[in-house]
């Protein structure tokens, strides 16, 4: 496909309503001005109309995904640092909206995503809302693996209610708080945790969205997740696409893991059990089961997966020093929630 794009695709400027926020969708793109396309596509369709578009061009090698952003009459911006981090932290700072919802340039929406959004804002008290992910096609294996096997991005179709009081899945916070794929906060809340972690993401993987929903959660607020804010999100197509992403994933968790511990006292035994039950029912049982087969997770995915996690405080480690060089005023120290003890 190539970037042109017909009238009627390009959105139009945001309308004011004392009964709708003004929403920005933030998206996160690098050299997929296709995948952008269908993306913002899907949002020209959005039956909420008081929105804009922030785009984050992030450390591209073309001008591609800013022609694509011109047709659709959304707003650009470039990011120069490499990382998701990065691009979502220029998003925060380039919004307009009072809430702000994060979109990868992989993903496209149905008409009513940004009104099930915005109705899960409505109580003041409400910071974050997240919502289900579905899988844009099941074509390859290496899909149906990831659906399946893994489960992909859904957390199903129930309602849940975290907050003060209200039990979480269990008692590791946002640790194990796994949609982040489709994430949406209150802008003001930024206010209080500050920016994503720019030492997650690249070169440690990912689980910078996994701290910030972390992060949100020891803030005592309300986070929502909606199943009706419904989103797309095209699968990895080949196998060795999917054996990066799950390698990526393992050492971005670990990573993630070895920050709370180094940061949150109050957290470590917590953790420590957390980290131990993770190497045993995502690495050790479904590699053994594998291994006689009758495991539904490939022995291959399953060792990238433990290397991957064997990395992860090494490559956290590394990615702070290198932070540091890059930005002397980086504290991770500050990237943390401090609450009241109970």
């Amino acid at each position: 496909m190539g970037i042109s794009s017909s009238k009627e695709d390009s959105f139009n400027k945001t309308g004011s309503s004392e009964q709708s926020p003004l929403i920005s969708v933030g998206i996160c793109t690098r050299d997929r001005a296709d995948l952008l396309r269908s993306a913002l596509h899907s949002i020209s369709l959005q039956e909420y109309r008081n929105f804009e578009v922030v785009i984050a061009d992030n450390c591209p090698s073309n001008d591609d995904a800013k022609k694509v952003a011109e047709q659709f009459n959304a707003r650009y911006v470039l990011e120069p640092h490499l990382g998701h981090s990065w691009a979502r932290n220029k998003l925060i700072a380039e919004a307009s909206g009072e809430i702000l919802a994060f979109m990868d340039d992989d993903m496209t929406v149905p008409p009513n995503w940004l009104s099930s959004v915005a109705s899960g804002f409505k109580e003041p008290e409400v910071m974050s809302v997240t919502g289900l992910v579905l899988p844009a096609q099941l074509e390859t294996p290496a899909q149906v693996i990831f659906e399946e096997a893994y489960g992909g991005y859904s957390n199903g179709s129930t309602p849940l209610r975290f907050g003060p009081g209200l039990p979480w899945k269990n008692g590791l916070y946002g640790l194990c708080h796994d949609i982040g794929p489709m994430m949406a906060f209150r802008r003001s809340i930024f206010e209080k945790v500050g920016p994503f972690d720019v030492a997650l993401g690249v070169p440690v993987g990912g689980a910078e969205d996994i701290d910030m929903l972390h992060r949100v959660a020891r803030t005592d607020c309300i986070m929502l997740y909606v199943p009706d804010a419904i989103r797309f999100h095209c699968h990895r197509r080949d196998l060795e696409g999917l054996r990066r992403q799950i390698s990526g994933y393992g050492k971005a968790y670990t990573a993630l893991l070895l920050k709370c511990f180094l940061l949150e006292p109050d957290l470590r035994r917590r953790i420590l059990r957390r980290a131990v039950g993770y190497g045993f029912n995502a690495i050790a049982k479904p590699l053994a089961l594998s291994l006689i087969g009758r495991g539904s997770r490939p022995a291959k995915l399953v060792i990238a997966e433990g290397i991957g996690a064997l990395s992860g405080p090494w490559a956290y480690l590394r990615s702070v020093k290198k932070t540091r060089a890059l930005d002397q005023s980086y504290d991770p120290g500050r990237l943390i929630t401090d609450i009241a003890r109970r």
